[in-house]
């Protein structure tokens, strides 16, 4: 919602959303010149440091950890019908003609995959700086974030998402 808010230039609605989960806003107030300083980008998608051990070095990355349910009382029904599609998948398809690893997912418990996408500065060879995933767990879809704040902290964001992928019993 924030994003396309944004996308479509609509700042008051934006910083309305932010407001409603805490934040004061897109701004911090006054700047040089006279114009409001940008929110920080930390400040704005909330989070806290985090690290994780890798190589024998502890590496340092940021984390923001959501439920849907913080994103607004509107998103609960996706998480039923999150559930309701996973239930029932196996039965929507002709297995005889689907591939295994499709028949896998199909017959997957709702806890059973991980989404995950990634960001990056563009192609061949550019920095990941982001590593979003999502699962369902207790009852709620689970957000999490792997942000890098520089490059240096590419290595952290995906030895922290390699120590969650290992836990998982399927990747989307």
């Amino acid at each position: 919602m924030l994003s396309r808010s944004l996308a479509k230039g609509d700042i008051a609605s934006a910083a309305r959303l932010l407001a409603q989960h805490g934040h004061s806003g897109l701004n911090r107030g006054p700047g040089a010149g006279g114009r409001p300083e940008p929110l920080p980008l930390l400040a704005a998608c909330g989070g806290r440091a985090s690290a994780v051990a890798a190589n024998g070095r502890r590496l340092s990355y940021h984390l923001v950890h959501k439920k849907l349910s913080q994103l607004g009382a509107d998103c609960l029904p996706v998480a039923r019908r999150y559930v309701a599609v996973m239930r029932g998948a196996g039965q929507r398809f002709d297995e005889m003609s689907a591939s295994a690893a499709l028949c896998h997912a199909a017959n997957a418990r709702p806890e059973d995959p991980l989404f995950m996408d990634i960001e990056s500065c563009g192609l061949a060879g550019a920095s990941i700086f982001l590593v979003g995933t999502m699962a369902y767990r207790r009852g709620e879809l689970v957000f999490r974030q792997y942000l890098a704040r520089d490059y240096a902290e590419e290595a952290a964001i995906l030895a922290a998402f390699s120590r969650r992928y290992a836990r998982s019993a399927l990747l989307v």
